[in-house]
């Protein structure tokens, strides 16, 4: 299972990693800012390989809305804590298991 990297620098146009958008590329999808004149300072969704050297990439895109960002953060740490719920619940279940067997060597022995 794969961990969601939460990475957010608010205000200084950096890429922004939420991990909660992958690309085609099957990469975390980077948040940035438009620099065009026609959507100057609208954030988007895009495919990190884009424009990297040679590499164009996929072409992943997508417009975010402005009460969105807030959003995808708090939806970024709902995550975490869902993935760090399933590990505690399949670390009892393998708990389970093992007591199981001991119990079973047990009852052998008896």
């Amino acid at each position: 299972m794969s961990v969601i990297s939460i990475n957010f620098q608010e205000g200084d146009g950096k890429d922004v990693t939420f991990g909660l958008r992958k690309c085609n590329c099957g990469l975390d999808a980077k948040l940035k800012t438009s620099t065009a004149v026609r959507n100057p300072g609208r954030r988007f969704y895009g495919c990190p390989n884009f424009m990297k050297g040679n590499i164009k990439g996929c072409g992943y895109f997508k417009w975010v809305d402005n009460n969105s960002i807030e959003n995808e953060k708090e939806e970024a740490q709902w995550s975490c804590i869902v993935q760090d719920l399933v590990k505690a619940l399949e670390k009892k279940e393998d708990d389970i298991c093992y007591l199981r067997y001991i119990l079973g060597i047990a009852i052998f022995f008896v």
